[in-house]
């Protein structure tokens, strides 16, 4: 009889005790639910992935792929990554939820890069054909990815037709498509070089291979219209604008061309999509805003998730909030591009050194920021480089050894060692691979419509140096944002109004507890939680 009276005791403490942890729309309590089992998996590259729920892409709310082509995927055994590859690629593209893909040069180039542009309306020959790439937006179209590509504009190769006809014949009418100054003439600014044989001096501010447009020139403006008209007439939805801010060196007439740009490309394309590279200051960047570009990459970004990761201290959060309130002033609809790297710059994971937990902490900030996060084709896998521009760009890893698809442009210096060979092949089953935590990743910021929309961020103070904390906001929905930069378990206190009831964290071990406006988080280290 007593122990009958102690089991009903016991069955009312435990209903009391379930009742206690709900009451006063209280957080969860030691309900922590790990992103791996809240977050679909992403699956072995076929084609499964689940867009259900989610609206129709837009490019306020995309996540973007870039590939550098030539060192992606090989369709045809020449060891160049082409369009083929790409097309092979797309089911794996899509298993990491991305919405868009942008594409360096595809046009006929003088170099393996491509950004020496020698034919702007042709496919180069060592990346396919004409129809490859219509096969590729065709196909890339059907599974809601987008597609962007680099436009050149600034700059040709000298062994473009323009250039070769204006360097051999100073009365030629594309002698006037580019910039000349006569032995003695001012030469203002650098990038100035001597054309061999001759007393005439021509600018090329990135190298004497790819001579400067003339944008002076109404004609060169017109050309450049045309071009882009074909390439929208193609099926591209946008453009990576290459090296933006050097058309002019006055930054107004540059502002004043963008614009003009952008509102002819709206007559063909209503919602035609431009993506600047300013590598510069927010101050300078910020303008650009208001004139033409829809969006402009953040070149702040990978070095600040870096050195907060590797310190253990917020370095990113208040700088975030300022350039934001920056660009805002400018344009209320700005859309941010943030990345980690790019193939100009050393890739993210060498900054960590080979450290998974880090690099998968780097992709949680990455893909909680506002507006249209890139990822850099193999920094999903963790692949290193230096600094060298041919060494950040060596073949992406498909396999720990080799197989079919593989590129071999250049031997794999930094990412086929004894020390370090990451691999698609090696990390897409393995659930805690870094592959599949960037598809975790993207799965959640694509569930979570504050996350995916809008560019609203809202820093909170939490009076803790190592963790960041801000809010997202869309249509009335919100998500509490908690970064910890440290390698210990931090608690924080924030004051935010409104009522949280759930979240996803990236490790085990975390919880909340909210009581009026008052939000009590614990936090693993190394990880990020995303209260909703």
């Amino acid at each position: 009889m007593n122990s009958k009276i102690l089991r009903v005791l016991l069955v009312f403490l435990l209903i009391f005790a379930i009742v206690g942890c709900t009451s006063d729309k209280q957080g969860p309590q030691e309900t922590y639910k790990n992103i791996d089992d809240t977050v679909t998996h992403g699956q072995n590259y076929d084609g499964s992935f689940s867009r259900e729920g989610i609206q129709e892409v837009t490019f306020e709310n995309g996540v973007f792929y870039q590939i550098f082509v030539y060192n992606f995927r090989d369709s045809t055994g020449d060891g160049v990554g082409d369009l083929g590859g790409i097309i092979e690629s797309l089911d794996y593209i899509e298993s990491l939820g991305v919405n868009g893909i942008w594409l360096t040069p595809i046009t006929h180039g003088a170099s393996y890069h491509k950004y020496d542009v020698v034919d702007y309306y042709a496919v180069d020959p060592e990346f396919g054909t004409m129809e490859d790439f219509e096969t590729l937006i065709s196909e890339a179209h059907k599974r809601g990815i987008k597609v962007i590509i680099d436009l050149v504009i600034n700059h040709t190769s000298d062994r473009h037709p323009w250039f070769k006809a204006a360097a051999s014949d100073p009365n030629s009418k594309f002698r006037d498509y580019y910039i000349w100054a006569a032995h003695d003439e001012p030469r203002p600014g650098s990038g100035w070089r001597h054309l061999s044989g001759t007393t005439w001096f021509y600018l090329a501010h990135f190298w004497e291979r790819m001579p400067d447009l003339n944008f002076d020139n109404p004609a060169v403006r017109e050309e450049v219209k045309r071009i882009a008209k074909f390439w929208l007439d193609k099926g591209v939805d946008g453009f990576r604008l290459d090296a933006a801010k050097h058309l002019y060196s006055d930054p107004a007439k540059n502002h004043q061309f963008w614009n003009e740009f952008y509102q002819y490309l709206r007559t063909l394309k209503e919602d035609v999509y431009l993506v600047g590279e300013i590598w510069d200051s927010p101050e300078v960047i910020a303008p650009y805003f208001a004139n033409g570009l829809n969006a402009n990459f953040n070149f702040q970004i990978g070095g600040r998730v870096a050195s907060s990761i590797n310190s253990g201290v917020d370095n990113l959060g208040k700088e975030l909030d300022r350039i934001y309130k920056l660009y805002r002033e400018h344009n209320p609809d700005f859309i941010d591009a943030p990345f980690l790297s790019n193939h100009d710059t050393r890739r993210i994971m060498s900054e960590f050194d080979y450290d998974f937990e880090k690099m998968k902490m780097a992709a949680n900030v990455l893909l909680s920021l506002p507006g249209d996060p890139y990822i850099f084709a193999g920094e999903e896998i963790g692949m290193i480089s230096n600094d060298n521009h041919m060494d950040i760009r060596e073949p992406f890893k498909w396999y720990k050894d080799t197989g079919p698809g593989q590129t071999t442009w250049r031997p794999n210096a930094f990412n086929s060692t004894e020390k370090w060979s990451p691999s698609v092949e090696e990390q897409d089953k393995d659930p805690n691979s870094l592959l599949n935590h960037f598809r975790k990743m993207v799965n959640l910021r694509n569930s979570h419509y504050p996350l995916r929309y809008g560019n609203d961020f809202q820093l909170v103070e939490n009076n803790n140096l190592t963790v960041l904390s801000f809010i997202r906001e869309y249509q009335g929905e919100r998500v509490l944002v908690v970064h910890n930069f440290y390698s210990q378990p931090q608690t924080i206190t924030v004051t935010v109004e409104g009522t949280f009831t759930n979240f996803k964290g990236t490790k085990s071990g975390a919880n909340f507890t909210q009581r009026g406006n008052e939000i009590t988080i614990t936090i693993p280290p190394l990880s990020s939680m995303f209260i909703y």
